[in-house]
């Protein structure tokens, strides 16, 4: 299978939250990579999400990153985050740092 991501990727193991609509609580989620396009994510158990979501890290600043669910395979998610200037910035700093 070809990789087709466009940005490098950092393996991590953090805490998230997930929201895709205002009728439910954010869900935590474990973050299995990261990268300043995207991230995949471990949701507490399978379930489809629809439409736009919002991410944020559980230790990062408070940072909301909105986006779009690139794919799904049962409890894992793949999401594509919106371009933005400051969160984005923030993010790749923080990757950088890992290294």
């Amino acid at each position: 299978m070809r990789d087709r991501r466009e940005r490098r990727r950092q393996r991590v193991c953090l805490e998230g939250a997930l929201a895709d609509d205002l009728k439910h609580p954010a869900r935590r989620v474990r973050v299995r990579n990261l990268s300043e396009a995207g991230a995949e994510l471990v949701l507490p158990q399978p379930e489809t999400i629809i439409g736009p979501v919002a991410f944020a890290l559980a230790r990062d600043s408070g940072d909301i990153r909105r986006g779009e669910i690139a794919w799904q395979n049962q409890e894992r998610v793949g999401i594509r985050f919106d371009p933005v200037g400051g969160g984005a910035d923030r993010l790749a700093d923080w990757l950088d740092q890992q290294d």
